[in-house]
């Protein structure tokens, strides 16, 4: 069998590639080239129009971006046929821009993350910056351990523009308002949960809860990186009930690293 940490590698490297290839051929507009590609992946659905609101949510949440711009992601999102209406309001509890997206399936909320915790700054400089970008699992440790809330870190798949291009993504999930919201470190926004799991088409792999991290953190995670050097967040999330058993049991860990 193939080795976790490659298998990971590998299923994320052919997902990017038919991911890129998808998009150029629509942007392209050779159908008959999409459509041999469609049939030579097996892909059954397309998710492109959600992908356009995701790319308008992390566009929307820069550190500050200009009037042009606003108005510029305001038209990608009314000439999306899967949206109804898109609009911007304040939101109560913070006194902030809400931006909010009627689609056919339901309606996307979504907070700029640094403006509902301006303290997270002090720990993750970057977040309202593109450097964000493609560090899920590091940002969601640091968010779930640095904002004083009961919360999970979960990890998951979720979807880019097609059923066939599927990514492992970390996020974390936490109530404000009364609702049920992720915070995506990536985009630096807080989106109510049921947005964003019909947005990104979420398939949920395991979840921790922030009183489990904090004692993982205090009592073993630093055990395990002394066994293993290599050692990548996204393991510990996948597999924190097994790893954390065989610590405490002060098993060999080397199964964990090799062939599953």
């Amino acid at each position: 069998m193939e080795n976790l940490k490659d298998s990971i590698k590998n299923e994320g490297s052919i997902s990017q590639k038919i991911d890129e290839e998808l998009v150029y051929l629509i942007n392209k507009g050779d159908k008959e080239k999409l459509n041999f590609f469609i049939k030579l992946h097996d892909i059954n659905f397309l998710y492109t129009e959600e992908m356009k609101i995701f790319y308008c949510i992390n566009e929307f949440m820069q550190g500050s971006i200009s009037s042009e711009k606003k108005q510029k992601i305001l038209e990608i999102l009314n000439n999306n046929k899967y949206v109804k209406s898109v609009k911007a309001q304040e939101y109560s509890v913070y006194k902030i821009p809400e931006f909010i997206v009627d689609t056919q399936d339901g309606i996307i909320k979504a907070l700029q993350f640094s403006s509902v915790v301006p303290d997270i700054k002090k720990s993750i400089p970057y977040i309202e910056t593109k450097q964000r970008n493609g560090k899920c699992f590091d940002l969601a440790y640091l968010i779930c351990t640095g904002v004083d809330k009961e919360s999970d870190i979960v990890i998951g798949y979720v979807y880019g523009n097609c059923d066939k291009s599927k990514f492992l993504h970390s996020w974390v999930e936490t109530c404000i308002g009364g609702e049920e919201v992720v915070i995506d470190g990536t985009v630096n926004a807080v989106i109510n949960k049921s947005g964003y799991y019909r947005m990104k088409h979420a398939e949920v792999l395991n979840r921790i809860s922030k009183k489990d991290v904090i004692e993982d953190t205090d009592n073993y995670l630093a055990k395990y990186q002394k066994i293993d050097k290599d050692f990548h967040l996204e393991y510990y999330y996948l597999y924190r009930d097994e790893l954390i058993r065989s610590l405490k049991d002060n098993k060999n860990l080397s199964d964990l690293n090799g062939e599953r």
